[in-house]
């Protein structure tokens, strides 16, 4: 499946590539056995799980397993889940208890904890428990921290304009000599042409 889950996945066998060698794919992320995803929908949103058989386009076996990530084996739909750069090396079917120990081998957990959407999840998560006083907090501190900041570019920007107050007196200068010049120009083409229409 390509990296974003409104496109149609493109399914691949781990021993053949999808695209031959003198073609270039636009996506480097393909529904393919032992490829790690993130379920978006459902009770089971935030939680990783690996691809262990290809249904069809539509669909896919997935198992967590379910000791170690929570997720049962079962079929999901590809517009449901979304790919991470993670891919275990297992074979077509593998059996829930083969998956549990090459999941904890390879500590698949530590490693979906490190990526964006892990993280995406539980910023969220952590949003949505928030108090009302939190929330507060939160926009105190946001303001304060604005204001530091605001305080910081204004003394740069007015410490930068007075070192460089020569430098901006010429630019307006030769800006208003410029602007000065084309309406010169401008109202002579106009003396010409009322000329030539005498």
């Amino acid at each position: 499946c390509a990296e974003s889950s409104q496109f149609s996945p493109t399914i691949t066998h781990p021993s053949t590539h999808p695209f031959p060698s003198n073609m270039v794919s636009n996506f480097s992320k393909f529904a393919q056995i032992g490829r790690v995803v993130y379920i978006e929908f459902g009770p089971l949103k935030g939680k990783a799980a690996v691809i262990v058989d290809i249904v069809d386009h539509n669909r896919c076996i997935l198992d967590g397993p379910e000791s170690v990530t929570g997720v049962f084996r079962m079929t999901a739909n590809f517009k449901k889940i979304r790919l991470t750069d993670i891919v275990l090396d297992i074979a077509r079917g593998i059996s829930t208890a083969e998956l549990t120990e090459v999941v904890q081998r390879e500590k698949l957990v530590e490693q979906f904890q490190s990526t964006e959407a892990s993280k995406k999840f539980q910023k969220e998560e952590a949003t949505k428990n928030l108090s009302d006083f939190d929330r507060f907090k939160i926009r105190t501190y946001s303001l304060q921290r604005n204001a530091l900041v605001r305080a910081e570019f204004n003394k740069l920007r007015d410490q930068d304009k007075k070192s460089n107050e020569e430098n901006y007196t010429k630019m307006d200068r030769a800006v208003r000599i410029r602007q000065r010049a084309l309406r010169l120009r401008k109202e002579s083409k106009k003396a010409r042409h009322f000329k030539k229409g005498i």
